[in-house]
């Protein structure tokens, strides 16, 4: 989201403001079709501290805070989520690195204990953030990471 709010033109010709919501889609909806997935879940970071905040007193304490504009867009983005039927995944206490990445190793639990299932289930993980590429595990979870923009991005396994 954090790349299509600054990619995209902020506003409609009414003066709406619409730019992470029209670019998150944009990329969502390339994405969908391009890797027709047989499952699709969203995550979502919960406003509030982490456990990390907890631990590290000053996680993320550099990190500039996008503009509230940029958070009042991610309502919209979970309501049409929901009239899509999209699953939207999210834990307070967490980010949405870490329910990623438990959902990821739930699956891959899942696969040891059952023969069927999901033998053949690739996990994709779409992000443009590169701290999700330490989710990477074999052939059991790659990334498609975002080099610039929303559109140019590339499918990253353990081997690259």
């Amino acid at each position: 989201m954090h790349r299509a709010y600054h990619a995209i033109p902020p506003f409609t010709k009414n003066g709406v403001l619409v730019n992470a919501v029209y670019g998150f889609f944009s990329a969502y909806l390339a994405n969908i079709s391009a890797l027709k997935p047989t499952y699709v879940a969203v995550a979502f970071d919960v406003k509030g501290k982490t456990f990390r905040d907890d631990l590290f007193e000053n996680y993320k304490a550099k990190r500039v805070k996008p503009p509230q504009n940029f958070y009042d867009q991610i309502p919209i983005i979970k309501n049409i989520l929901r009239v899509m039927e999209a699953p939207i995944l999210e834990e307070k206490g967490y980010e949405a690195d870490d329910v990623i990445g438990s959902i990821a190793d739930k699956i891959k639990e899942q696969r040891l204990k059952s023969k069927d299932l999901g033998k053949n289930l690739k996990i994709i993980i779409i992000s443009g953030d590169k701290d999700i590429l330490q989710l990477i595990d074999g052939n059991d979870v790659t990334v498609l990471n975002f080099k610039k923009g929303l559109k140019d991005g590339e499918i990253i396994d353990e081997e690259k």
